[in-house]
């Protein structure tokens, strides 16, 4: 190629890996529904998070995880680090680490919901950056073929994107004080949820928000119930037949960016209204 091919990004290290399922006997794991709903119970509404990280802690004693030798292997780092910590290697106590938070996961909803908004401040503060680091996952495929083009002089990475600029061409800047010039980009940062600054691109929302027939939640997306995910009016409040569900409420049904966890919510929101 002409040019080599440039990745942007806001952040100077890559996520974890996806590797093989783990095989193992079943893992113990204390924070299910039950749990959650009687320690909301106990501390009057909230989950304090320094009980969740005790929970955690707990478990991962119970399986025998040694979690510095894991982040030492798998940590934050760049794309060349990142390669050669997964290329033609076993990856047993990786492994296991996916399979509980895979089970955290599935309750992660409800763990973050049941937080106070102090709590869930020093969540995204302490915490969110390392478990997402292992909770998102890249495919070892694209890293690998990264990997490559990098080591060819194709491809490079800039870290701490700050600012990108649309003239005649795209010009983009980071940090660091580079620029570059670029014809094409190719926006994979994901999506705005202010409805503040959605206009144009989806009228249909911004209509809706504008008639106060849905509501915001703090600039970061839609308000709605929960576990019920129905939507609130302006005029009418919690309306009984109306749901929401996807990214525009993932500041209330957290880290549901993924088909699972929305198949799962539709899924339990139709059993229960056709329950009722």
């Amino acid at each position: 190629m002409t040019h080599p091919i440039g990745i942007f990004t806001v952040v100077p290290y890559f996520n974890s890996l996806r590797v093989p399922p783990y095989q193992g006997p079943p893992l113990e794991y204390s924070l299910n529904n039950k749990w959650i709903k009687e320690e909301v119970q106990k501390n009057k509404g909230i989950l304090p998070l320094d009980f969740i990280i005790e929970a955690i802690t707990q478990d991962l004693k119970a399986n025998e995880f040694n979690l510095e030798a894991i982040h030492k292997q798998y940590g934050q780092d760049k794309l060349d680090k990142t390669y050669q910590a997964y290329a033609d290697k076993e990856h047993p106590e990786l492994s296991k680490l996916q399979k509980y938070i895979a089970l955290l996961s599935g309750n992660l909803a409800d763990l973050y919901m049941s937080l106070s908004k102090k709590d869930q401040l020093r969540y995204h503060l302490d915490y969110a950056p390392l478990f997402r680091h292992y909770q998102v996952r890249l495919a070892p495929d694209a890293v690998a073929n990264m990997y490559q083009l990098w080591s060819q002089d194709q491809l490079f990475v800039e870290h701490e994107l700050i600012e990108i600029d649309k003239g005649d061409s795209f010009v983009l800047k980071s940090q660091s004080g580079q620029t570059y010039e670029a014809d094409v980009v190719i926006n994979a940062s994901g999506f705005e949820f202010n409805p503040e600054l959605i206009d144009d691109a989806n009228p249909l929302l911004t209509n809706l928000l504008d008639k106060g027939f849905l509501l915001d939640k703090d600039k970061r997306g839609i308000l709605v119930t929960w576990p019920e995910c129905r939507a609130i009016n302006q005029r009418y409040g919690k309306l009984d037949t109306c749901f929401f569900v996807g990214p525009w409420i993932s500041n209330t049904h957290y880290a549901n960016n993924n088909v699972k966890a929305l198949v799962e919510k539709a899924h339990e929101i139709v059993t229960q209204y056709m329950m009722n």
